[in-house]
């Protein structure tokens, strides 16, 4: 008889106590729904820079499910950091990330795993539906392209929400060992969730799980739930993304193709002239503009002769 296959669910939480409850009920109905071959436990990374009761909160679930809930805490950290460090510690066969205030409907694991279990080291992932904080209500569902597995669409911009992940162990200790490659300076300002799903779908299999979903809770605390008109905002939004593409071209850049280069300069062009746009109104343009044109043609430099070093 073959040995049981083995999930861990990664949830950061950092003052988290409003939401981490119904997170944690949600992927236990998951662990009970599971085939008898599998088995299953959840991976808390408890972050001690919170400020609220989510310890209690969590030693009360963890003394209730000692076999299942195992809680580990760390110092302070960005939110990139924290992801990095509780992957490092999952053992899973199969890793499942959800952030604490989003949540799984029933059978989300056992379809995602039926998929992954066909390919090799799998990377997986899976549309998101949002739901209103106050009455759960469906507010929309994340846009996903005709073919969600081709990295050209995913260079673009990122449709791969964390809590919609879930990965063959090998995938995450390609990625991990991918990610160790960059500066420790950087890994607080990349969008974590996108630069895992770039280095993905390049190291990994893709797989878009189309029979599941995961629940994104629209709350005042999300920066998706409420579009700002503050400029400086969309420049940090925006840096944040310039970060993670060249991040990623940083990593990669044996790998990419003609077209995943290009794909990749789209990408930056982009969001270089949303920032000045973003901005324009605010300060004179003129130099502005000047800047802006500058940017261009370093990037094009940059992406022509894959000079990022």
């Amino acid at each position: 008889m073959s040995s049981p296959s083995i999930i861990t669910v990664v949830i950061r939480a950092y003052s988290a106590e409003k939401y981490i409850s119904e997170a944690l009920q949600s992927v236990l109905e998951n662990l009970n729904a599971l085939e008898e071959e599998v088995i299953g436990d959840i991976l808390v990374c408890y972050d001690r820079g919170s400020q609220d009761n989510t310890y209690s909160i969590l030693k009360q679930f963890s003394l209730k499910h000692p076999e299942l809930i195992h809680v580990i805490e760390h110092e302070h950290m960005t939110a990139p950091e924290a992801l990095v460090h509780c992957l490092k510690r999952a053992q899973g066969t199969y890793i499942f990330l959800l952030d604490y205030d989003d949540l799984y409907p029933k059978e989300h694991m056992k379809k995602a795993v039926s998929m992954l279990r066909n390919y090799p080291k799998a990377f997986g992932f899976t549309k998101i539906y949002f739901i209103d904080d106050a009455t759960k209500h469906l507010r929309g569902t994340s846009k996903i392209p005709e073919n969600p597995i081709d990295i050209l669409n995913l260079l673009k911009g990122d449709y791969v929400g964390t809590s919609s992940i879930c990965m063959q162990n090998e995938c995450v200790r390609e990625v991990l060992a991918t990610i160790d490659r960059l500066p420790k300076g950087i890994i607080p300002f990349i969008r974590e969730d996108w630069l895992i799903a770039l280095l993905a779908f390049k190291e990994c299999t893709p797989v878009f799980i189309r029979d599941s979903y995961v629940l994104y809770r629209l709350h005042a605390g999300h920066r998706s739930a409420i579009r700002s008109t503050d400029s400086l905002r969309w420049v940090y939004d925006y840096s944040r993304d310039i970060i993670t593409l060249l991040a990623f071209a940083k990593l990669e850049k044996s790998k990419l193709s003609l077209s995943e280069w290009r794909a990749l300069e789209q990408g930056l062009l982009l969001r270089f002239h949303s920032i000045i746009t973003s901005i324009g109104k605010d300060f004179n343009s003129l130099p502005l503009f000047a800047t802006y044109y500058k940017l261009i043609n370093i990037i094009k430099r940059l992406i022509k002769g894959k000079e990022i070093s």
